[in-house]
């Protein structure tokens, strides 16, 4: 075999590799995780336990995603947006304008945003657990929006009290990368995710005898607040889920970034304590007020 030929096969047997190492199976060639959109979110939405270990797929998905993922979303910008004009929240507040297409992958045909990335911000304060207490305060420091308007980690941010903070004005038609995955699919993965940050306070989990701190840093970030999101950002969490789709003409597959990034080293271990029922019941109330079936 020549040996430019092998060199060939050799990088691309190892790009094969490097892209569906995560346990959903993404391939590069497809641009998507193994199978119908439908199997795609049953594995992308496993919960999320301490530590960033995943549950069981779930089968059937609760209302309205087994019934609702890939299908035409059936609202139009304008019924959405008078939804809005109702809710006293700004039309380009949710990742931009719903009237704009979302982000596009470099890739032959340039395939727009396919997936819903839910993480949550692993705010580590450590032993100070009273902080829990006080998470939703719209003083809080983690609620305030230059917190988290030049960072670089998502589109979108949502604070506990409710904020959106779209971190150094970027919105959903910008391509953006906020996953190892994404990193080791390469260049043609970026656009096809859509990455929602929510603020999330963490502590340490400590052992008899452990000393929370080790060489300056907290031990670890283990134990989560419960619940994970607060009630503004479910309800901020779920419009912005029914924007994107809007926008996209069909419901996007949602993700958790662990499992995004499962089979992955040194993954992570985000979003926890998110209740998928919790959130599907918000989203459906908000279809019934546009006169949507939620079924």
């Amino acid at each position: 075999m020549n040996i430019v030929v092998l060199l060939s096969v050799v990088a691309s047997l190892m790009w094969s590799v490097r892209a569906t190492a995560a346990g959903c199976d993404f391939s590069n060639q497809s641009l998507s995780f193994a199978g119908d959109e439908i199997t795609q979110a049953r594995c992308l939405l496993r919960p999320v336990m301490k530590g960033g270990s995943l549950g069981a797929r779930l089968n059937p998905l609760p209302p309205p995603f087994e019934h609702f993922i890939g299908q035409p979303v059936g609202i139009t910008p304008d019924e959405f947006l008078a939804l809005l004009k109702q809710l006293d929240i700004a039309p380009n507040a949710l990742g931009g304008a719903v009237t704009q297409p979302l982000s596009q992958s470099s890739a032959p045909g340039h395939p727009q945003a396919r997936y819903f990335v839910i993480h949550d911000t692993s705010l580590n304060v450590c032993t100070d657990t009273g902080q829990f207490a006080r998470s939703e305060d719209a003083d809080a420091s983690w609620n305030r929006a230059s917190r988290w308007a030049n960072d670089a980690n998502a589109h979108l941010y949502i604070t506990r009290d409710g904020k959106l903070v779209a971190p150094q004005g970027r919105i959903f038609s910008v391509p953006w990368r906020a996953t190892k995955l994404e990193a080791n699919a390469g260049p043609n993965s970026r656009g096809l995710f859509l990455h929602v940050e929510n603020v999330q306070l963490r502590i340490a989990e400590l052992k008899p005898g452990d000393a929370a701190m080790v060489n300056g840093d907290c031990r670890n970030d283990r134990i989560a607040q419960t619940p994970g999101l607060s009630d503004a950002q479910m309800q901020k969490l779920a419009l912005t889920y029914i924007a994107a789709s809007v926008r996209a003409k069909k419901w996007l597959i949602p993700a958790y970034h662990a499992a995004i990034d499962d089979g992955i080293s040194n993954g992570h271990d985000d979003p926890q304590h998110f209740d998928l029922t919790r959130w599907g019941t918000v989203i459906c109330s908000y279809l019934d007020r546009m006169g949507k079936a939620c079924s």
